[in-house]
């Protein structure tokens, strides 16, 4: 009984005297601003003296120092790291690196120690640190001695400027060709000026235009006989149907027949104009005997003069025998008083004497209607052929119009057929990304198809 009650009366002061003792009071305080000393704890001070808020450019150098005070009898061995992260608001610290590919890194040692520090000792070292790539770094010193708590410095903040911080910097001699990364904007023009450059192709979105470089971004060619593009953007305006383009605008094709033939995109709207855009076609109206035309408006010496179809061609007509009268005179001799009596010497005949009888000359012709006095029977073949005629050039004319429309359904299925290799070719190169590609190929594919099936009903049509 005596010896438990002994036990518990130890237990008791021992925790008695743990309650008392002040242990890890004043564990550390911190400052922001560079060369303040920092108390973190009785025994050891840490002064340091680096950059705070400030700006560099990549491959600038700057200074980091640390001073150690031991307050205490003996401190031994003290150890001192400079430490640093990376990003805007960051708090994973690490060594400061000695590799010279990363963003900040020393050529001197990463931790430096100082042997049996004694009361009143110090312990000092100066860093020298490189700036390498971009960004935002904050850094911080962390001293360890023996028998203390860690000791840290403040934190001191600082920026990296250059290539690849998003700012072009053409103090520092950045442009588009040295910098394209921070000097390019996505319509391919520099930060500074209005005009297209090549270099910028890829950065930022820039899907460069081939033909454009060194051209104001207002600057516009036609892609194709029916389209233009605007540089600096890969936006295609198309021309209507029966429109073609020409100093990267869309005009309308002529109609007329006057020997003039403005692009190949007009053939079948242009009666001029040939498939590869000559004007040697056969042009019924332009006041010209063309080859395969029977005849031309306003011009004599044809076939078939004032009788010209609108389609070049003579209107049909017929001809039939002229009427002419001939009178003959018969004289016979009469023996009796009776003239209506049978002469047995004259041959049979039912004529008077001195009676004149129309007759009809065959050896002459005339037109349709001479005197105005045709036979009506007449007048139905040649009704019919008339109304023949003009079914013919109906059909004619048809033809003609869903020829043109079929032609101008090809020439767009050619264009986008060319928008869609050119796509290709960009994203192959790299210049517009996997989406921008894609939806790009399924638009002009989609019209595509609307268009192949638009003419395949044209083609039936024409084969009927």
């Amino acid at each position: 009984m005596k010896n438990r009650r002994f036990t518990y009366g130890l237990l008791i002061l021992l925790l008695t005297y743990m309650s008392v003792n002040p242990v890890n009071a004043d564990r550390y305080t911190s400052t922001t601003a560079p060369d303040y000393v920092t108390r973190i704890h009785a025994t050891i001070n840490i002064t340091y003296s680096g950059p705070h808020n400030a700006s560099y450019y990549v491959g600038e150098w700057f200074n980091l120092s640390a001073s150690i005070l031991c307050n205490a009898s003996y401190c031994g061995i003290i150890t001192v790291y400079p430490l640093y992260c990376e990003g805007p608001g960051c708090s994973k610290y690490t060594n400061l690196a000695t590799e010279s590919y990363k963003g900040l890194y020393t050529k001197n040692e990463s931790a430096y120690r100082c042997l049996g520090v004694d009361a009143g000792g110090k312990c000092s070292y100066v860093w020298q640190v490189k700036t390498v790539k971009t960004g935002n770094y904050s850094l911080m010193l962390l001293a360890t001695a023996e028998h203390t708590e860690p000791v840290y410095s403040g934190f001191m903040d600082i920026f990296v400027r250059g290539c690849g911080d998003g700012i072009c910097n053409v103090s520092e001699n950045e442009s588009y060709e040295t910098c394209p990364a921070d000097c390019c904007k996505s319509d391919c023009t520099a930060s500074y000026d209005k005009i297209c450059h090549e270099r910028c192709a890829g950065y930022n979105n820039c899907s460069f235009v081939t033909g454009c470089d060194s051209r104001a971004s207002t600057y516009r060619e036609c892609l194709s006989p029916t389209a233009y593009i605007r540089c600096c953007s890969i936006d295609v305006t198309h021309c209507d149907i029966g429109a073609y383009c020409s100093g990267a605008a869309c005009y309308n094709c002529s109609y007329k027949c006057d020997g003039i033939c403005q692009s190949a995109a007009c053939f079948g709207t242009d009666p001029d104009c040939s498939r590869d855009g000559n004007a040697v076609m056969p042009c019924c109206g332009n006041g010209r005997l063309d080859p395969g035309e029977e005849c031309e408006w306003g011009v004599s010496g044809t076939a078939c003069d004032g009788n010209c179809l609108p389609n070049c061609t003579c209107a049909p007509y017929i001809t039939i025998p002229k009427r002419t009268t001939t009178t003959i005179v018969i004289t016979t001799t009469q023996t009796t008083s009776n003239p209506w009596v049978r002469n047995p010497n004259v041959s049979d005949t039912t004529i008077p004497p001195s009676t004149t009888l129309p007759v009809i000359n065959e050896s002459g012709t005339t037109t349709l209607f001479p005197n105005m006095d045709l036979m009506p029977l007449l007048l139905i073949p040649a009704s019919l052929l008339l109304l023949a005629a003009a079914v013919y050039l109906l059909k004619l004319f048809s033809l003609h119009g869903a020829r043109k429309h079929y032609e101008l359904l090809k020439n767009r299925e050619a264009t986008l057929k060319k928008l869609i290799a050119v796509t290709s070719e960009n994203y192959t190169a790299r210049k517009i990304d996997s989406e921008e590609a894609s939806t790009s190929i399924y638009k002009y594919e989609k019209e595509l198809a609307g268009v192949q099936a638009r003419m395949e009903k044209a083609l039936t049509k024409l084969k009927k």
